[in-house]
């Protein structure tokens, strides 16, 4: 039994000595598919930032342009569907100053997850929010989470907003109470202190 107090006594000092005495969440970076999830995951992020006075960093990820081969041989760039989706990147973060928010708007290409962490190591941010769609079974078997790899990786806390949450009321709430789930160890220690 005085193996389990000692460890328990190192948690506990660790928490201790990490623990800060204010959280502080001066940049937010949003990652958006434009889907209704994301949609519900910038609504909490823009809570959040009412709350601390955040920077908001939108970031869109493209897929790089695709040549697709046709039968009459050639190739379709898919140039078009990029350029509408910068537009609407872009429209959503003058959306966002026109609210009152400081806030960027970033239309990157390549893979999501390797992207959304590059820039929110680049910008510094305090927190990543993203929405998930909740994929399960073969689907997710099949086309992985975007989110899961997301949190596996970032190396800085990842608030995801899953399709059974409901849609945000504006200006009410509050980060308050959270469910932190992790295993025993220094690094969770360190989590749950955040």
């Amino acid at each position: 039994m005085v193996w389990q107090s000692e460890a328990l006594q190192t948690r506990e000092a660790a928490m201790n000595a990490i623990a800060p005495s204010q959280i502080s969440i001066r940049l937010i970076l949003i990652a958006t598919d434009f889907s209704d999830a994301s949609s519900n995951a910038l609504h909490y992020a823009k809570a959040i930032a009412k709350r601390y006075a955040s920077h908001l960093v939108l970031v869109h990820v493209c897929h790089p342009v695709a040549h697709i081969p046709i039968p009459q041989g050639g190739w379709i760039e898919d140039g078009e569907t990029q350029r509408i989706e910068e537009e609407k990147t872009y429209a959503l973060g003058t959306e966002l100053r026109a609210e009152g928010y400081v806030a960027d708007a970033v239309t990157t290409y390549g893979q999501i997850e390797h992207e959304v962490l590059s820039l929110a190591e680049a910008r510094g941010a305090d927190l990543v929010v993203l929405g998930t769609r909740g994929r399960r079974g073969m689907d997710r078997l099949l086309s992985g989470s975007e989110a899961e790899a997301l949190i596996y990786s970032c190396d800085r806390p990842v608030l995801t907003v899953g399709p059974a949450v409901a849609p945000h009321p504006e200006n009410t709430w509050l980060l308050d109470q959270i469910i932190c789930v992790a295993a025993p160890g220094t690094y969770s220690a360190k989590a749950a202190a955040y």
